[in-house]
């Protein structure tokens, strides 16, 4: 007589199989990225590609414990060797020793301010700690501006360029546009993209010379697939215009690494700060959640450019982590 498989098999046996669902999906989206474009849930699902590590290693423990016939536990074979593979491409994530070098150092603090509802003096706090020399400040309105300077923030910062909405009071509606850019040392604006967020190319003057600096906030994919693609493209072609300059993009980028246009802004010889510092795993978003799930805020170098640290900071308001990174600039 066949007994019946207990009731823990059988639910380790639904959990690998709907585990091994999800980790296929997540795989075809990674080695086929362009299937991502087609539809705005495809690029949310991609965003999560490095959790398909969980996803794998859940669907090869189900079939190896849930399964009582040989060839179920052998669909735990395949399932671990995909598990091998989702974890080879988690290398970018993976802590390591921060690289040597030597030139003009720079830091660089980035903050998505939710629509200029980041506590000033959190926010205040946090600048007079880190001491950055540029500040990248987004989705920034009037009244945090103005909250800023009453606590005396902004007077490290004599150098500003950007554009704040004057913000809900006075607009009647929420505007995330706003961009704002501090610096110790002379700043120049040398273009604005023509995106709807501000998202600005400029000149940062250091001791070694100039530095470029691109404040970079495409639209949101959740607003439509065809402006956040189009915001991308801008953003790639004006990072490949400077890309002889020692150059660095920091920002909301709202993407992953995994997404498509992601891919390709990196394709004009954009490194990750977080990968190449070994800053590890930084999710950024959402920061007023339990625990921020993906990370979509990233500093970006060029070759002329070396990230030595990455680490995130919270200010309380916001739904976002900020970065601050420590460059050197050869």
């Amino acid at each position: 007589m066949i007994r019946p498989p207990s009731a823990p098999r059988i639910a380790a046996l639904v959990a690998a199989t709907l585990s091994a669902v999800a980790g296929t999906m997540l795989v075809v989206l990674y080695l086929w990225p362009s299937l991502q474009e087609y539809r705005g849930g495809l690029v949310l699902l991609a965003a999560f590609i490095p959790y398909g590590v969980i996803a794998w290693a859940i669907a090869t423990l189900g079939f190896a414990v849930g399964g009582r016939r040989r060839l179920v536990r052998a669909l735990a074979l395949p399932c671990l060797a995909s598990l091998l593979l989702q974890v080879s491409w988690t290398a970018p994530y993976w802590p390591h020793a921060a690289p040597t070098a030597s030139g003009d150092p720079m830091r660089i603090l980035s903050l998505n301010v939710n629509f200029g509802k980041a506590d000033p003096s959190g926010l205040t706090a946090v600048l007079a700690a880190e001491r950055p020399d540029v500040v990248v400040l987004l989705e920034i309105q009037v009244p945090l501006v103005e909250s800023l300077a009453k606590t005396g923030a902004l007077d490290a910062f004599p150098y500003r360029v950007g554009n704040a909405p004057a913000g809900y009071v006075a607009n009647g509606f929420e505007s995330d546009e706003g961009t704002y850019v501090l610096s110790r040392t002379p700043l120049a604006q040398l273009e604005r993209l023509p995106t709807p967020n501000g998202q600005y190319v400029l000149r940062v003057q250091r001791p070694g010379g100039y530095v470029t600096l691109i404040a970079a906030r495409p639209r949101n994919v959740l607003l439509g697939m065809a402006g956040w693609v189009d915001d991308y493209a801008t953003l790639t072609e004006a990072a490949g215009r400077y890309r002889t300059d020692r150059l660095v993009v920091a920002g909301d980028l709202n993407a992953t690494r995994e997404l498509e246009p992601f891919r390709r802004l990196l394709g004009v010889g954009l490194t990750d700060a977080a990968a190449q510092s070994g800053a590890g795993w930084l999710p950024t978003y959402p920061a007023d959640a339990i625990a921020p799930l993906i990370a979509i805020d990233h500093v970006l170098c060029n070759p002329r450019v070396t990230a030595r640290t990455l680490r995130a900071f919270r200010v309380g308001g916001t739904d976002h982590l900020g970065l601050v990174a420590d460059l050197v600039a050869q």
